[in-house]
């Protein structure tokens, strides 16, 4: 959809599409072009497109080999290290394994994928990853927000900064989002689906709660995301 609301493309993925992140500057057929990406539920594995940026459409990329173990949640991370682009899965009711995916451009002009590290979790669905940082953040439905390094060599699991329990956080913790705003302040938000509310956390060592708050008319949140940038006159600090 365009800012107004005027349908652009719709595209059928088939399946049961789960979470989806986006990030710019992909390096594939000799361009830097900006990737969508998701985890498929069903097939396990993650799909990626290019939008084209003339007419702002989606072109399917990968190769149809970047097969995952049960997903259900998924993010992409841009190392500010190495340069590299991956997408992180992390996993379905019953639990399974979190699973981060290289992603690489193919001589074929396709997008690939190489699974270079995985670990136990029970069942998560929002995760998000802070390109700036190098961190990474899993919501466990029944646990809470566990951090850990992005990189593929960064230790495993992490550890929870927020748990179930504290500042009113409830089972079922859901989406996450990153907020980087002015004068260098930067939060985590998370959506708990048990009560309907959103978490604010102050991105330092302590994970530091701030706040939380309800919406109108918005309950049994799922995903959630952030936009701190100016989107033109109806939308000039985001959304």
């Amino acid at each position: 959809y365009d800012l107004e609301g005027a349908l652009i493309q719709q595209v059928d993925v088939g399946g049961k599409p789960g979470n989806i992140d986006l990030r710019d500057g992909f390096p594939l057929g000799g361009e830097k072009v900006s990737i969508v990406a998701f985890n498929q539920r069903e097939g396990f594995s993650i799909q990626i497109y290019a939008v084209d940026s003339a007419t702002r459409k989606l072109v399917r990329v990968d190769d149809g080999k970047i097969l995952t173990g049960m997903n259900y949640g998924f993010t992409l991370y841009h190392s500010k290290k190495t340069g590299d682009f991956y997408g992180i899965t992390v996993p379905d009711e019953g639990g399974g394994s979190v699973e981060q995916f290289r992603l690489t451009a193919s001589d074929a002009g396709k997008i690939t994928g190489e699974k270079v590290r995985s670990w136990p979790l029970d069942q998560s669905e929002g995760c998000v990853a802070d390109d700036t940082t190098g961190l990474l953040y899993i919501g466990e439905e029944k646990a809470g927000i566990w951090r850990l390094g992005a990189e593929p060599d960064d230790p495993t699991p992490g550890v929870i900064v927020q748990p179930v329990g504290a500042h009113g956080l409830v089972e079922d913790v859901e989406g996450l989002a990153l907020l980087h705003a002015n004068g260098g302040n930067s939060y985590l938000l998370a959506s708990c689906q048990g009560a309907s509310r959103y978490y604010v956390y102050r991105l330092d060592e302590a994970c530091t709660f701030v706040k939380s708050f309800s919406v109108d008319g918005a309950t049994d949140t799922d995903g959630i995301d952030v936009r701190f940038q100016n989107f033109g006159e109806r939308f000039p600090v985001g959304f």
